[in-house]
């Protein structure tokens, strides 16, 4: 009877599966959907999704780390709870293959939901214990991700790094799918710098799909290099026009729609901009939205469809505060540092360890060092925060000035304020700051505050902001020709620079106003003016529109 009750009870341990305890094996159910998780990722999940959750920690874990990572890949929408089974069971452990993939998990989930800087930590973290194995597949979704997060934050030196870095695990693996996305990646943050330099990476990254028909990565980079040559910097509008046609024959996307119709755009056909642009502006992309709400206020603007213009306006400013509740450029680069800083401490911690056994003659050295070390770091770190708290008061003085802009903007009574003030929310949309300048700054928005003060006199930045060629229309119509005039009389002599002078002279902006707005030094506007005048033959401290309107 005994040997029976024996006997029974293996037969219910060796038929239970994945239900007993087997603190270091996997079940049969967990390798295969393992084994089937890259190549068939939708296999995978079916398997998952038709087990009963393990009993034992071990099988439970990888379950629920399995199930994540397939429902992952297969863009299926979760919560972070099967994650954190797996992250609170494989964090205490010594596995690095499964610390790597579980942390890359935890971030990929904060990533989608548009948490740059929290999943910033966890890939970072996941690259760490990736350097005690080798995995060139996860090494490249980790550099590929954190990539993305720098070059979204407009943090490109961090993003072509990271970039390059998924290239070199994507070409060890040997996945072509990989190889060609790798190259797209360096295009993208290569271009926010180098656009001929991009093209090259593009039209590789397009010739490497086409060689090994992989059509939708052919397709995307076709689209991504359509948009690089249509820039103010190219103006290839013929190659652009030809590879976007090219791209949409293989599959069209929200994507496509937005260059094709701010390339109709700009070749002024505007009734097949207004079509492919309202088609991309419902995007569930929030970066395509608002470029295509951008293009369809320019074009209703340009046309007079002021009452649509306001439409568009208004919703790409509803983008733009998405947008900008995401942005954390300065939180980024600080949390990379201080990865980094950790990274030396600890390392000094465990040589420190090694060396237990040296003399305290040698020690004594060392803290001596290390102390030093300290006090000068302290110090640069003081100086640096001296500097900072004077740049910021720097931006805080434009950000009043753009403020009061607005606020003027906003109380026009007269005919002649009211185009005044027309005129000044058209510019201060052009330069994004209008949701900026209405509160008053807080720890949010430091990291904007420190940016706008070390634009500092950065000419060239405000010429990408301001679109003068949209806006001298506005001059024009606004307040009597007066641009046309100007040009008539004094265009052959005059530089760009002193015409934009005038017309925002023209426009009722202050000294202080125009200094702000084109990121010059008060001084050099008043040069400006001052050179306009002995120019166009006006006495010293002439009104420079009487005198062109006198003509």
């Amino acid at each position: 009877m005994k040997n029976a009750l024996y006997l029974l009870i293996a037969i219910l341990l060796l038929t239970t599966g994945c239900n007993r305890p087997a603190p270091t094996t996997l079940c049969n159910e967990l390798l295969q959907a393992e084994e089937l998780m890259y190549p068939a990722p939708d296999s995978a999940l079916h398997i998952l999704q038709g087990m009963t959750p393990p009993a034992d920690e071990l099988n439970r874990a990888t379950w629920a780390l399995l199930l994540t990572q397939a429902k992952y890949k297969c863009f299926v929408d979760q919560s972070d709870s099967l994650v954190n089974v797996a992250y609170d069971y494989f964090m205490k452990g010594e596995d690095a293959q499964r610390k790597a993939l579980v942390l890359y998990l935890k971030g990929g989930l904060l990533y989608d939901n548009n948490q740059h800087e929290k999943a910033l930590n966890f890939f970072l973290e996941a690259n760490e214990e990736l350097e005690k194995i080798s995995n060139d597949t996860l090494g490249f979704l980790i550099d590929s991700h954190i990539c993305m997060i720098y070059a979204y934050q407009k943090l490109y030196d961090y993003a072509i790094e990271y970039a390059w870095k998924s290239n070199e695990h994507a070409e060890k693996s040997q996945n072509i799918d990989y190889i060609i996305l790798s190259y797209i990646r360096i295009a993208r943050a290569t271009g926010y710098i180098d656009l001929e330099k991009a093209i090259e990476y593009y039209e590789k990254a397009i010739f490497i799909a086409d060689k090994n028909n992989c059509t939708d990565l052919k397709a995307t980079a076709l689209i991504e290099v359509a948009g690089r040559y249509k820039h103010h910097q190219i103006k290839k509008y013929d190659e652009s026009l030809s590879s976007i046609k090219e791209a949409m024959k293989i599959k069209e996307t929200d994507q496509s729609y937005m260059v094709l119709g701010d390339l109709f755009r700009k070749l002024n056909i505007q009734d097949s901009a207004y079509f492919y642009l309202n088609k991309a502006a419902k995007s569930k992309n929030i970066h395509t939205s608002r470029s295509a709400y951008q293009s369809l206020y320019y074009i209703s603007e340009k046309l007079g469809h002021y009452k649509k213009a306001v439409e568009y306006s208004n919703a790409l400013w509803e983008c733009q505060d998405s947008i900008n509740s995401i942005a954390r450029n300065q939180a980024l680069i600080e949390m990379q540092e201080k990865y980094n800083e950790q990274r030396v401490r600890d390392e000094l911690t465990t040589q420190m360890l090694l060396q237990k056994q040296r003399t305290w003659t040698i020690i004594s050295i060392g803290m001596v060092v290390l102390i030093t070390t300290a006090l000068f770091v302290a110090y640069r770190i003081r100086l640096r925060n001296k500097e900072r708290i004077t740049r910021l008061a720097e931006a805080e003085d434009r950000i009043d000035t753009l403020s009061r802009m607005l606020e003027e903007a906003q109380k026009a009574t007269s005919e002649e304020e009211k185009d005044q003030a027309f005129f000044k929310r058209i510019l201060l949309q052009q330069l994004g700051v209008i949701r900026l300048v209405a509160n008053t700054p807080t720890a949010q928005n430091q990291a904007l505050l420190r940016r706008l003060a070390e634009i500092g006199n950065d000419e060239a930045l405000a010429e990408e902001l301001i679109v003068w060629s949209d806006l001298y229309p506005i001059i024009n119509r606004l307040f009597d020709n007066f641009h046309a005039r100007l040009m008539q009389r004094f265009g052959s002599i005059l530089t760009d620079k002193e015409v934009q002078t005038c017309c925002l002279v023209c426009a009722g902006f202050s000294t202080k106003e125009i200094a702000v707005i084109t990121r010059q030094a008060i001084a050099s506007v008043y040069v400006r003016k001052t050179s306009a005048r002995q120019k166009m033959g006006a006495p010293d401290g002439a009104d420079i529109v009487e005198w062109v309107r006198k003509g």
